[in-house]
């Protein structure tokens, strides 16, 4: 019994996939000390901090513009300073103290959690 299955559940047979997230998943994301999320939702974390063309890549995507696209929203903008890392360096490389009437503002790109 069951070895027709890749997963089996306990007993052998189908996987119980709401066995498998309640009793197995969320119990092991509690106790990873990680943030309880679903199972589709880990392709992210998986992203995170990766090279965005070794990402596209591994996800078949023709392009990073498809990945961009698709994952802009996740991407965190800091200090939402949008081009204020440029700024503060071409200062600091030039020598000249910042003024704060010169702040740069926050840009919304017109795109959901952008």
């Amino acid at each position: 019994m069951g070895k027709d299955y890749v997963f089996t559940g306990p007993e052998g047979g189908l996987l119980n996939l709401t066995y498998l997230r309640e009793k197995i998943w969320y119990s092991t994301l509690t106790e990873a000390k990680v943030r309880r999320r679903t199972f589709y939702q880990m392709h992210h974390t998986f992203a995170a901090g990766e090279n965005p063309k070794w990402l596209a890549d591994t996800l078949e995507h023709k392009s990073t513009e498809i990945l961009f696209d698709a994952y802009e929203k996740f991407i965190p903008r800091r200090t939402r300073m949008d081009g204020g890392a440029l700024l503060s360096r071409m200062r600091e490389e030039s020598g000249c103290t910042p003024n704060p009437n010169e702040l740069v503002t926050p840009q919304t790109s017109g795109i959901e959690g952008g």
